[in-house]
C-alpha cells in the first residue's frame, strides 16, 4: 500500500524516473514481435476524429468523437497516415514549435536542436545501436536445424515527458521518421546435404516504429503501439544458391503512426531493425530428425543497416 502511495504522489508530482531506471525496463521489456493495430471499427472511428482535428473543430466535438473511440476497444493505440512532417497538418504552427519535434542522433550539433532533443537510449538484442550515430545493424541465420527460427534487433529511442502544463489533459502524438536502410542475404542448399532434406528458408527484414509509456507503478515500459514495416521478404526451396541486395529510404510522413498521450507520463518512441531467419525442413528418411549441414553446403543468413538522421515527434492537445 505504501508503495502505491508514493508512486501515485510522484505521478501527482510530475516527477520522472530516472534514465536508469528506464533503460532497465526497456531492456528487459525486448524488442517488438506483434503488431499492435486498431480494430476496423476502431480505424472507422479514428478517421472522424482526424477529420474534426484537420478542420480543428471545437474541442467538445473532438472528446465526443473519443468516447466513441473508447467504446470500441481498449485505449486508442495509432492510425496510420501520410503526412510530410512539415507539411499541411501543420499550417499555422510557429517555426519553433516545428524544430521543437525534430530529434537527433547524439553527434548532430545543429544550431536549431534542443540539447534535451537527441537519442537518449540504444538498445540491441544480438544486434548493434548506436544513439550517438543513429546507426542500426543486425544480422540472423539459420544455421541449427533444432532452432527454427533465429532473431536479431537492435533499436535507438527518443523520450518525451507529457507536463500538463504542454500536453493538457490528453493530446494525439504523431510519430514519424527519416531512415535510408541496406540489406543483403544469402540462401545456401548444396549437395550431397540437398538430397537429404527438403523444405523451405526463409529471411524477413523488419522496421519497427514503437511507443512505450512507462507505467511507474511496475517500473515497467507498456507498449503502447508498435507498427513493423517489412523491407524484405524473401525465400528458399530449391538446391543452389541465391543471394540478394536491397536497400530503400522512408522520408518523414511516408511510415507515420499516431496514439494518445496522457499527462505526466514518460514516454519511449523507438525505431527498432529487426532480421529474422527462419527454417522449415524435414529429413527424407522418416522418423529421424534433420540432420547438422556439413560445412559449406548450408546457408540462409541476411543483414539490415539502418541509418536514422532524425525522429520527428508532435502532438496535438485535445483537451
Amino acid at each position: 500500500m505504501a508503495a502505491k502511495k508514493k508512486a501515485k504522489a510522484r505521478r501527482r508530482a510530475g516527477s520522472r524516473t530516472s534514465q536508469a531506471t528506464l533503460s532497465r525496463a526497456l531492456k528487459r521489456l525486448g524488442p517488438p514481435t506483434t503488431p499492435r493495430v486498431f480494430l476496423p471499427a476502431v480505424q472507422s472511428v479514428g478517421k472522424k476524429v482526424d477529420a474534426l482535428l484537420r478542420r480543428r473543430a471545437k474541442t467538445a466535438e473532438i472528446n465526443k468523437a473519443f468516447g466513441r473511440l473508447g467504446t470500441l476497444a481498449p485505449p486508442p493505440m495509432h492510425t496510420m497516415g501520410g503526412h510530410f512532417a512539415f507539411g499541411a497538418e501543420y499550417v499555422g504552427v510557429g517555426i519553433l514549435d516545428l524544430f521543437d519535434g525534430i530529434y537527433v542522433p547524439g553527434n548532430d550539433t545543429s544550431w536549431y536542436i534542443r540539447p534535451d532533443h537527441h537519442y537518449i537510449h540504444d538498445q540491441g538484442w544480438s544486434g548493434y545501436a548506436d544513439k550517438m550515430t543513429g546507426l542500426l545493424g543486425v544480422q540472423a541465420s539459420a544455421h541449427d536445424p533444432t532452432h527454427l527460427v533465429t532473431t536479431s534487433a537492435g533499436g535507438v529511442y527518443s523520450q518525451v515527458f507529457t507536463t500538463p502544463s504542454k500536453y493538457g489533459q490528453v493530446s494525439q502524438g504523431t510519430f514519424n521518421v527519416d531512415l535510408t536502410w541496406e540489406a543483403s542475404g544469402r540462401f545456401l542448399l548444396g549437395f550431397p546435404y540437398a538430397n537429404s532434406v527438403y523444405g523451405t528458408l526463409r529471411l524477413i527484414g523488419r522496421i519497427w516504429l514503437a511507443v512505450y509509456e512507462f507505467n511507474v507503478a511496475t517500473g515497467k515500459f507498456e507498449q503502447v503501439v508498435a507498427v513493423p514495416r517489412i523491407v524484405f521478404n524473401e525465400w528458399f526451396d530449391t538446391a543452389g544458391e541465391y543471394t540478394f541486395p536491397s536497400a530503400g529510404s522512408i522520408g518523414p510522413g511516408q511510415f507515420n503512426v499516431k496514439y494518445i498521450l496522457n499527462p505526466a507520463r514518460t514516454y519511449w518512441m523507438g525505431v527498432i531493425a529487426q532480421v529474422e531467419a527462419s527454417q522449415h525442413f524435414n529429413f527424407h528418411e522418416p522418423n529421424k530428425p534433420v540432420p547438422p549441414p556439413p560445412p559449406y553446403q548450408f546457408a540462409c543468413y541476411a543483414r539490415l543497416v539502418v541509418n536514422i538522421p532524425a525522429m520527428y515527434i508532435n502532438h496535438k492537445v485535445l483537451a
